[in-house]
């Protein structure tokens, strides 16, 4: 439903509120609903009752929401076709009312929960196997917020006629998307809600994209027309916000959304080839010890586009080391940030089809480029340098090991063929070939949820599916990881591999508050016996901390401002000595973590010392 929020005075008339109401009051104001978020729980064939499993959806799922918006909670209840139509509806009322008694026992006011149960009525899959089921067996929960909108509009038009150009417009908030297209002219409308921070990307066919970020206000009647420059060979443009862990290839967490910006491009200009032209910041002192890292960040990013879809014979990875500098002699940081960029390049696609990527000059400190490749026999040699030795060696003795017993080596992964060498190291171990499995299962679904998420939402049933897969398996890790802690204490990992040791923290990670008070003087015990790393405790300490309401010792855990939807630092014991406490086990400087995130820490130090 959408109502008016603001309105002219009844002594105007009708025609006069049309032509004059964005003149005198700004933009008119409207409610309306959507999904804020939404999780799915499953249950196994004729049961109602929650187990570990669903309390850690629905307590994740309550952290997720704040509190103080204008909110309601939907759940609804379903079975599968297996019993009577009375029976199932029946059920789907038990389904219900277990989800909506541990929500008010969490805390939540029941006037705001709105339950319904519907039995078999609305099956999402009418097969009969196993699988298809399983999802009919479902308990949906949904925040449903009411907003208050604006509906913004613009122009797409050409940089150097200023004429109108059709094409595409979306914006972003942390929760909130929408996807427009423009008129022939580049005229758009589009709705934005009130109040929130919302990145805009403009897209045409046969130009480069274009990137706004806004505070959404009323006060703003539209928005200046956004020009497009052309695409043309030779010309370029920089990646924004595309930044990097310090001295890695490995990409910061809140840039990864620019790359979709960047597969939009390449959809947009279908017939269009790319250079990934890679550049670095450094001295004389520290260019020959970098590695070619401008090489291995282009190689990266053309690694996790070509994952996303784009084709990768549109594409070529350059690394130009500190050659083109923008700031020769840099002063500041930001200046230095300047120069560690990332910028396409546009090439006829003929110069580019029988050219190769650059290489970094010491690849096994970049073997994220190849992890995900698929092992072939013809490039074998080169990308196997891209590992350690003694996980070249896992890798070779597994291709033995599927050659000797006739199976193909290229449909698994370079990371798979790498795992499951480590197994054979084991194989007289229990214990250890449960836990590298347990770690595999646990890394492998959380790696996938990030494609799934930018394939089909994050309120997607497809999204809910995948989650119900990582919970059921979080779950079976867990019961696993608990009886090995109970019977044989904290195994190390010269007794069970360093991702078998890496298991037990991980699984744990993931586990309720309950669990993980229980084990952490046990995590803690083991740090003293130099059985598990201090790194680990330091982020238990952290999260357990966090969750029951206190502040953090060492400034590990990250959240999201639910106003402004920047990440931010979790409440922190004592900021300005928290190096001192990092330094103590092992780890960097907080200014060099948390710009993973893209948190400025002196802005940071001062907002948290500010905090009571």
């Amino acid at each position: 439903m959408i109502t008016a929020k603001r309105r002219l005075p009844y002594i105007l008339v009708i025609s006069l509120c049309i032509l004059f109401s964005s003149e005198l009051y700004g933009q008119e104001i409207f409610d309306s609903t959507y999904v804020k978020s939404q999780e799915v729980i499953y249950f196994d064939s004729g049961k109602h009752i929650l187990v570990d499993s669903h309390f850690t959806i629905l307590d994740t799922f309550i952290n997720k929401f704040n509190k103080s918006k204008d909110y309601s909670l939907y759940i609804d209840a379903h079975t599968d076709d297996v019993g009577t139509a009375a029976s199932n509806l029946k059920l789907s009322n038990n389904r219900k009312q277990s989800v909506s008694d541990y929500l008010v026992q969490q805390g939540i006011n029941d006037t705001l929960i709105i339950s319904r149960f519907h039995g078999e009525s609305q099956l999402l899959s009418t097969k009969k196997d196993a699988n298809s089921r399983q999802i009919n067996r479902r308990a949906v929960i949904k925040v449903i917020a009411k907003e208050s909108f604006i509906r913004l509009t613009g122009q797409l038009i050409d940089k150097v006629s200023n004429e109108g150009i059709s094409g595409l417009v979306e914006l972003n908030t942390t929760d909130y998307n929408i996807k427009v297209n423009t008129n022939l002219d580049g005229s758009y409308s589009i709705t934005a809600p009130l109040d929130q921070i919302a990145t805009i990307d403009f897209y045409a066919k046969n130009y480069f994209f274009n990137t706004r970020t806004i505070k959404i206000s009323d006060k703003i009647k539209s928005l200046s027309p956004i020009s497009l420059q052309q695409v043309s060979a030779g010309g370029k443009f920089r990646l924004q916000d595309l930044n990097f862990v310090p001295n890695t290839n490995i990409i910061v967490s809140h840039s990864r959304p620019n790359l979709d910006k960047l597969k939009q491009f390449m959809t947009t200009n279908d017939t269009t080839c790319i250079e990934l032209a890679g550049h670095i910041n450094s001295n004389k002192h520290s260019l020959s010890s970098r590695g070619h890292l401008s090489a291995a960040r282009s190689l990266i990013i053309y690694e996790r586009l070509k994952e996303i879809g784009v084709d990768e014979e549109r594409m070529i990875a350059k690394g130009y080391n500190d050659q083109f500098k923008i700031f020769p002699d840099p002063q500041t940081f930001e200046q230095m940030r300047t120069n560690m960029r990332v910028e396409v390049y546009i090439r006829p696609c003929d110069s580019i089809k029988h050219l190769a990527n650059d290489l970094p000059s010491q690849p096994q400190h970049y073997n994220n480029i190849v992890i995900n490749r698929n092992f072939n026999q013809k490039t074998f040699q080169e990308e196997i340098k891209f590992f350690h030795s003694k996980h070249q060696l896992d890798i070779m003795m597994q291709v033995r090991a599927l050659k000797d017993s006739g199976e193909d080596a290229s449909i698994y992964t370079y990371g798979e063929l790498r795992e499951a060498g480590k197994l054979l190291k084991y194989k007289d171990n229990k214990l250890a070939i449960q836990l590298h499995k347990a770690y595999n299962s646990d890394q492998a679904l959380r790696q996938q949820s990030k494609d799934i998420e930018n394939k089909y939402g994050k309120n997607s049933e497809e999204f809910s599916a995948h989650w119900h897969k990582i919970n059921k398996q979080d779950a079976e890790n867990l019961k696993l990881v608990k009886d090995i802690l109970d019977e044989h204490g904290w195994l190390s990992a010269h007794q069970v591999g360093e991702n078998g040791n890496a298991a037990l923290f991980l699984i744990l990670q993931h586990a309720n508050l309950p669990t993980q008070i229980e084990y952490l003087p046990m995590l803690r015990d083991a740090v003293k016996s130099k059985k598990a790393n201090p790194q680990d405790l330091a982020l238990m300490e952290d999260r357990v901390a966090v969750r029951q309401g206190k502040k953090q010792i060492y400034g590990s855990q990250i959240h999201t401002n639910p106003e402004t939807g920047e990440y931010i630092v979790a409440p922190l014991l004592n900021p300005a000595k928290v190096n001192e406490r990092r330094k103590t086990i092992g780890l960097v400087p907080i200014e060099h973590y948390v710009m993973r995130w893209n948190i400025n820490w002196i802005k940071e130090l001062k907002r948290l010392t500010a905090e009571k």
